[in-house]
């Protein structure tokens, strides 16, 4: 059978392991791939719908994996006790979705030795979600299908330490702060949120987490590994979020003539300056239009007080 570059891209996140748990399982395709591929040696496939999971149940039939995968009917973990899984998947849904399931299945999430998520939206709940739980991101990739962008997390128990930042000491600039969403932080595919919307992931932490997140505003946005590895599918998606957020930008800026002031079009100037430093085609967010203020220019001339304050927009 034929997959898709995000399901493959799931599979291939998936490590080897005793059970999976397909949680959304829609079809079932995940786990009987996973089954098939010596990823898991047997897998339960989950969905909260009737319909889908009757499906499901009729393709691993059809796979003669009855015996090895079992499916069950109920909301996010609760089908799944503690232990039972040592990994769980839960993809093709919307981060908030995602973000609850987490949440409301915390010990049998944290029973598990691995989680792979691909949330279609609020990638920055889940990420600050993964820490908050005790875990961090071992792995992230994306993948691209018919003009849409999805990341694939690998997450493992541990969550102090950050690919690539050797303790995982990733703090906030002084003075920063999360910022508010803007058009640039949902999904290029997706409607926008509203803009100057409170940020999610800035709720109060759920009671009983092992701590709060480490990783800066950029790397909740974008991803500490993505941002490392710049695999070519998140460039894509940076060019298109560039793109929609320049065009969002001018239609605030005809809108009224003092509209360069509004925060909405500071915030999404900000972004735009982001990620143009991201694919090294700009300058950092608070130094966007000012000449002679690139990196080069800082270095030579020495801190200055926008430096020791904080950049805005700048994770």
């Amino acid at each position: 059978m034929t997959y898709s570059e995000r399901m493959e891209k799931i599979i291939g996140m998936v490590p080897e392991c005793r059970t999976a748990a397909d949680i959304g399982t829609d079809h079932g395709f995940l786990p009987i791939a996973l089954v098939r591929r010596g990823k898991a040696g047997s897998a339960i496939a989950s969905d909260l719908r009737k319909g889908p999971l009757a499906a499901a149940r009729a393709h691993i039939e059809e796979a003669g994996l009855s015996g090895r995968i079992e499916t069950r009917l109920g909301s996010g973990l609760s089908t799944v006790r503690p232990g039972e899984a040592d990994v769980i998947v839960i993809a093709g849904m919307g981060g908030m979705l995602m973000r609850d399931i987490l949440l409301n299945g915390q010990e049998t999430a944290r029973s598990a030795s691995s989680w792979v998520l691909s949330p279609h939206t609020d990638r920055d709940a889940v990420r600050r979600t993964v820490y908050e739980l005790g875990f961090r991101i071992e792995d992230e990739d994306m993948a691209e299908e018919d003009g849409k962008y999805y990341p694939v997390l690998r997450c493992v128990p541990g969550g102090d330490a950050i690919p690539g930042k050797g303790d995982g000491a990733c703090q906030k600039a002084p003075g920063e702060a999360d910022s508010p969403k803007t058009l640039g932080e949902t999904d290029s595919t997706d409607a926008p949120e509203t803009l100057g919307e409170a940020d999610s992931t800035d709720a109060p932490e759920t009671p009983g987490t092992p701590g709060a997140c480490p990783l800066t505003g950029e790397e909740l946005r974008y991803g500490p590994v993505l941002l490392r590895k710049k695999p070519e599918a998140f460039l894509k998606y940076l060019k298109a979020e560039k793109g929609r957020m320049e065009r969002a930008r001018d239609r605030i800026a005809a809108s009224s003539p003092d509209a360069g002031k509004r925060p909405e079009f500071l915030e999404i100037t900000a972004r735009i300056a982001e990620i143009g430093r991201i694919l090294g085609s700009g300058t950092p967010a608070a130094d966007a239009g000012k000449p002679g203020t690139g990196r080069r220019a800082r270095r030579k001339r020495g801190p200055g007080p926008e430096d020791a304050a904080g950049r805005p927009g700048e994770g």
